[in-house]
């Protein structure tokens, strides 16, 4: 099942682009290829399509080495002219675990176990080292490269989209400092990990209300549900000036989509891909 919504006022400006944004994925191949077809499917309605990922493309799910192909090959698979790759925390642990394999244990207790299992079929890797190895070598190529020069952030106009939130300020100078921070950080304090408060601040972003957040992170519903549960959790742009793209892929096959333009009358409208049942299902 794919759906979208209808489309909906953006309450700030928006760049003369067509884009298309992926929440997490998590080695969801099934959601993800029906992701990318429902975006392949809509015409062209600006000079330049982008396609932007907000990370945590990998882990839990069986299909890591595709979901990494498929989102950064988005020029055949999406009909884009352009990707752009936003790390996630499970990108950034797993950077860890390749450069210092101290971290390889960690990754693999927050789900990167899927993707050693898919990289290392056999359990030829009994170390550590010999894992931090493993995920050096076989992933696809020039996956790790992409992410250690992936930004923290993307900023669209009045649109910024990052992996998990922002601090709680309209403060832009605050806000500056929170989305510098590198690869490490607590938390509660870091791009790639906040929660609370940054789910439940409804002050904005900015002094006009103006700024959206597009992010992932956390999912906005539990298990499979049908579309519109999903859209009514996830729309929180009239109260919170946010919009969350996790489907809960971490959970099972649902992936959270949108696409945005601009011009006079900005808008939005978001999308669900789901390959598992639930409860609701004709």
């Amino acid at each position: 099942m794919r759906i979208w919504t209808e489309w909906r006022p953006f309450p700030g400006r928006l760049p003369d682009e067509q884009i298309f944004v992926i929440g997490d994925v998590h080695g969801r191949g099934g959601a993800l290829e029906m992701t990318l077809g429902a975006i392949s499917e809509v015409p062209r309605a600006a000079p330049v399509r982008r396609l932007v990922s907000l990370g945590d493309l990998i882990d839990r799910g069986p299909a890591n080495r595709y979901a990494i192909d498929a989102v950064l090959s988005g020029q055949e698979t999406a009909g884009v002219d352009q990707v752009d790759l936003l790390p996630g925390n499970h990108e950034l642990v797993l950077l860890d675990a390749v450069e210092d394999p101290t971290w390889v244990h960690f990754y693999a207790d927050i789900g990167g176990l899927a993707l050693i299992d898919e990289l290392d079929p056999g359990a030829e890797a009994k170390t550590a080292e010999t894992v931090a190895a493993v995920l050096r070598d076989r992933l696809p190529a020039g996956f790790l490269d992409r992410v250690r020069a992936a930004p923290s952030h993307l900023r669209l106009g009045d649109l910024v989209l990052v992996h998990a939130g922002l601090y709680p300020s309209v403060d832009d100078t605050v806000q500056a400092r929170f989305l510098a921070q590198g690869r490490v950080g607590t938390e509660k304090e870091h791009w790639a990990w906040v929660r609370d408060p940054f789910l439940t601040w409804e002050g904005g972003w900015d002094a006009d209300r103006r700024v959206v957040v597009l992010h992932g992170h956390t999912s906005a519903v539990r298990g499979p549900v049908h579309p519109d549960a999903y859209f009514e959790a996830a729309d929180l742009v009239g109260s919170h000036r946010r919009l969350n793209l996790d489907a809960g892929a971490a959970g099972c096959e649902q992936v959270g989509f949108a696409e945005l333009r601009g011009g006079a009358a900005p808008a939005y409208r978001i999308g669900m891909a789901r390959a598992c049942p639930a409860l609701g299902d004709p």
